[in-house]
C-alpha cells in the first residue's frame, strides 16, 4: 500500500464518519434528552421524599 492509497482511504473514512455522525446526531440527542429527563424525575421524586420525611417532625416557631 503507498501513500496515495492510505491518503485516499484516510479522507473516505473521515467523510463518512462525517455523515454517519450527522445522520445519528438527532437521534441521538433525543435519546439522551430522555435520559437525562427520566433521571431529573427520579431525582425529584426522591428529593420530595427525603423533604416529606424531614418535614413530618415538630415546627418550631421563633418569634423575633
Amino acid at each position: 500500500m503507498t501513500w496515495i492509497d492510505t491518503t485516499v482511504i484516510t479522507i473516505v473514512v473521515i467523510g463518512g464518519l462525517f455523515i454517519f455522525y450527522r445522520a445519528l446526531k438527532e437521534p441521538v440527542d433525543l435519546l439522551f434528552g430522555w435520559i437525562r429527563d427520566g433521571i431529573g424525575y427520579l431525582v425529584g421524586m426522591i428529593k420530595e421524599r427525603g423533604e416529606a420525611a424531614a418535614d413530618s417532625g415538630y415546627e418550631v416557631i421563633t418569634y423575633g
